[in-house]
Protein backbone atom coordinates (compact mmCIF):
# COMPACT_ATOMS: atom_id res chain seq x y z
CA UNK A 1 0.00 0.00 0.00
CA UNK A 2 1.63 3.60 -1.40
CA UNK A 3 -0.95 5.52 -0.13
CA UNK A 4 -4.32 5.73 1.81
CA UNK A 5 -6.77 8.32 1.33
CA UNK A 6 -10.74 8.96 2.33
CA UNK A 7 -12.21 11.56 0.83
CA UNK A 8 -13.64 14.16 3.06
CA UNK A 9 -17.72 13.04 2.83
CA UNK A 10 -16.93 9.34 4.52
CA UNK A 11 -14.40 10.24 6.80
CA UNK A 12 -15.35 9.47 10.50
CA UNK A 13 -17.02 6.05 9.39
CA UNK A 14 -14.53 3.89 10.46
CA UNK A 15 -13.27 3.25 6.72
CA UNK A 16 -9.83 4.05 7.56
CA UNK A 17 -9.57 1.64 10.11
CA UNK A 18 -11.13 -1.08 7.78
CA UNK A 19 -8.91 -0.76 4.93
CA UNK A 20 -5.43 -0.31 7.22
CA UNK A 21 -6.49 -3.23 9.25
CA UNK A 22 -6.87 -5.16 6.13
CA UNK A 23 -3.84 -4.34 4.48
CA UNK A 24 -1.77 -5.06 7.34
CA UNK A 25 -3.26 -8.31 7.59
CA UNK A 26 -2.32 -9.01 4.28
CA UNK A 27 1.10 -8.16 4.14
CA UNK A 28 0.72 -10.36 7.29
CA UNK A 29 -0.26 -13.38 5.50
CA UNK A 30 2.52 -12.20 2.68
CA UNK A 31 5.20 -12.86 4.66
CA UNK A 32 5.61 -9.54 6.07
CA UNK A 33 7.43 -8.99 9.47
CA UNK A 34 7.76 -5.15 8.97
CA UNK A 35 5.34 -2.50 7.89
CA UNK A 36 6.83 1.09 7.76
CA UNK A 37 4.45 4.60 7.33
CA UNK A 38 5.32 8.14 7.36
CA UNK A 39 3.13 11.19 8.01
CA UNK A 40 3.69 14.73 9.11
CA UNK A 41 2.81 15.17 12.90
CA UNK A 42 0.16 17.75 12.68
CA UNK A 43 -1.84 14.68 10.34
CA UNK A 44 -4.73 13.97 12.33
CA UNK A 45 -4.63 9.79 11.27
CA UNK A 46 -1.66 9.51 14.01
CA UNK A 47 -4.41 8.85 16.09
CA UNK A 48 -5.83 5.67 14.07
CA UNK A 49 -1.98 4.49 13.85
CA UNK A 50 -1.92 4.96 17.71
CA UNK A 51 -4.98 2.56 17.64
CA UNK A 52 -3.63 0.28 15.69
CA UNK A 53 -0.60 0.07 17.60
CA UNK A 54 1.95 1.04 15.50
CA UNK A 55 5.41 1.84 16.85
CA UNK A 56 6.12 6.05 16.43
CA UNK A 57 10.17 5.68 15.58
CA UNK A 58 12.58 8.76 16.55
CA UNK A 59 9.91 11.53 16.94
CA UNK A 60 8.44 10.93 13.82
CA UNK A 61 5.51 9.22 12.49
Amino acid sequence: MYELFVIDEIRENGISKQLMKAGINQLKQDGYSEIRLSAFAENPAIKLYEQLKLTRLVGTY
